[in-house]
């Protein structure tokens, strides 16, 4: 009786989609090898497998390996056959060498052209790690020379890469090696001279009037191919990355040491003169955008203001885009889209910047420095710190670490999936993270402890100087000097993180009432907290109540009835906008002028003055 067929897997892969084109044949290829494998052993191909954008190194993160994995463990199949042992795995790490010991557990074997592994014998153990990791070094060493190559390309003139990544109306022969513009240049030329000739800066309706999508046009303008010169100032990181089905992604652009800069199209599209000029005036309307910017989109809270609920970043929003100004609000970062998607939430609700904004004025400029306050602070930051009952945690550490490298034996080993890896090594990594943020703030609290006279005069010092401030952005440096973290609820701080930037608590706060009306407490996280929370009179921003049957007009703040409010009618229900009819009609006025391009961002409609300006009482 003859003996049974192996049942092997076969399976093909490629690392980029090119080479799975009819024309460069790489699968087809390994198919032919792997068909005279097949006969050469009499072997029986259950299924087969293919993989195409996934390089060797990233072959663990399929599914597709996953799953032919799982069915040498369970005895499914009695081996896998690919073409080369390279298709299986490049071990360009030590861990990748980890995959082989699922084959010798299953007494699996590796069919190649010419070759086969055999996982029971030592001799075939040896074997198979020195190919991996020959494969590997083999990778590295074709990267190495491939760019080496382009890099001689490059300062040569030529091009090196395909068609797709050239500019619009740019185009390459390789056979005589010659670079030249095609007829769509003539779009690029004639925005280069509606720019400096017509004076027209508004990118999107010069892109409308030659057929270019506007920030395709911003790049366009900024290439110096069209004055002939080929530059190359950027070039691919080394760091990698992959997506979820372990198919390869984009590496970051980072700036070359030594840029290249050769002439490879004479004569050029657009004169030299001509560009540079053209990014003088780009340049100059990017830097009155940003100074328009930082003068009136400054939040004094960003990077400063923390929830108090879940310990998240509040963060800012521009809010609705108004005539002069946009009226935002912060909120906090688990109530973002993104996160709101992943299970997350919280209960702080959305506050506007101006609170948020005076708010934190006003505690630093009277409520920090006060004399009363200082020397309660005193009181608690030269008290003798605690004894701490808390385990050995740098052991706790280690031993979360031995956990993960368990877990990903046992997931190589196929008795975890890859959802179950995910999940365990996520809530490893949040206890291991824990813990060090709870050492690093034992740290900061034991460093404010040893420097209390120097850090509290420090903050006197901070205090006194931040009333002499008049400058938003002043200000916002001056308020990161005084406190790393700000925490709110609502629209009252309950806590902050003096002196230290680097410190990063653990946010607890707990309104227990045991300590005296505005006694600073320090907590056991170095958060400083305060019992009683401060806040803001009303009058600094409360407009008054709002009588009934009314409602406030968000632009010019007056109160009016409803009727005098635009109805917004959608499928949830009808209600009153924002804004009322005659600030609706102006805001209507200013779109419509700045479409025409006879109003500029930021200014008010012909005939009307500039009715919001941003709210900033005086306190």
């Amino acid at each position: 009786m003859k003996p049974p067929r192996p049942r092997v897997i076969a399976f093909v892969r490629v690392s980029t989609e090119e080479q799975a084109t009819d024309d460069h044949a790489g699968l087809d290829r390994q198919r032919d090898a792997i068909n005279r494998t097949v006969a050469a052993h009499n072997l029986d191909v259950v299924q087969e497998l293919e993989l195409v954008d996934v390089s060797g190194a990233n072959v663990l993160l399929s599914p597709v390996f996953q799953q032919m994995l799982r069915a040498v463990e369970n005895h499914e199949v009695d081996g896998v056959v690919v073409a080369d042992q390279d298709r299986f795995i490049r071990a360009d790490n030590l861990q990748s060498l980890a995959v082989l010991d699922i084959l010798k557990s299953a007494k699996a074997k590796l069919y190649t052209s010419g070759q086969v592994h055999d996982y029971s014998t030592d001799e075939g153990i040896l074997f198979s790690h020195i190919s991996a990791i020959l494969g590997g070094h083999e990778l590295r060493t074709i990267k190495k020379r491939t760019q080496g190559a382009k890099e001689v390309k490059r300062k040569a003139g030529e091009c090196p890469s395909a068609a797709i990544t050239l500019p619009l109306g740019v185009a390459y022969d390789r056979k005589p090696k010659h670079w030249h513009y095609t007829d769509d240049v003539d779009a690029v030329v004639e925005a280069f001279r509606l720019i400096d000739e017509e004076g027209n800066t508004n990118l999107s309706k010069v892109g409308k009037m030659v057929g270019i999508q506007n920030r395709t046009l911003s790049n366009l303008l900024k290439n110096p191919i069209y004055t002939g010169w080929r530059v190359y100032d950027k070039k691919r990181g080394d760091e990698k990355y992959h997506k979820a089905d372990a198919k390869q992604a984009d590496r970051k652009k980072v700036a070359r040491d030594e840029p290249i800069r050769v002439k490879v199209i004479d004569p050029p599209a657009v004169p030299q003169d001509r560009f540079d000029r053209v990014q003088q005036i780009l340049d100059e309307k990017n830097a009155k955008w940003r100074r328009q910017r930082i003068a009136t989109e400054i939040n004094l809270g960003t990077g400063i203001a923390v929830c108090a609920h879940c310990g998240q970043r509040l963060y800012a929003s521009s809010g609705l885009r108004l005539v002069g100004s946009r009226q935002g609000y912060y909120y906090c970062a688990s109530n973002n889209y993104l996160n709101r998607a992943k299970g997350m939430s919280c209960k702080q609700a959305n506050i506007p910047k101006q609170i948020i904004d005076l708010t934190l004025v006003a505690f630093a400029a009277d409520h920090l420095g006060s004399i009363d306050f200082i020397k309660k602070l005193a009181e608690k930051l030269r008290s003798p710190a605690e004894e701490s009952s808390a385990p050995n945690f740098t052991k706790r550490i280690a031993e979360l670490e031995k956990r993960k490298k368990r877990i990903f034996s046992a997931f190589l080993a196929g008795a975890v999936e890859a959802d179950e890896l995910k999940r365990h090594r996520t809530e490893l990594d949040k206890e291991i993270k824990s813990i060090r943020l709870i050492i690093s703030s034992a740290e900061a609290r034991h460093r404010i402890r040893e420097q209390a006279d120097q850090s509290l005069s420090l903050l006197v010092q901070a205090c006194l100087a931040f009333r002499r401030i008049t400058t938003k952005p002043e200000k916002q440096a001056a308020l990161r000097g005084l406190f790393a973290k700000a925490l709110f609820d609502g629209p009252k701080i309950v806590g902050f993180v003096p002196f230290d930037s680097d410190i990063r608590p653990i946010v607890r706060y707990e309104d227990d009432g045991s300590a005296a009306s505005g006694e600073p407490v320090l907590n056991d996280s170095g958060l400083i907290r305060l019992e009683t929370p401060f806040s803001i009179p009303n009058n600094w921003y409360d407009l008054g109540p709002i009588p009934e049957g009314q409602k406030r007009c968000r632009i010019c703040e007056k109160c009016k009835l409803l009727a005098e409010f635009t109805i917004l009618k959608t499928k949830k229900g009808s209600w009153p906008y924002y804004a009322c009819k005659d600030c609706t009609r102006q805001l209507q006025k200013a779109a419509y002028q700045r479409r025409k391009g006879e109003l500029k961002e930021g200014s008010a409609p012909n005939g009307s003055a500039d009715f919001s300006a941003s709210f900033n009482p005086a306190p």
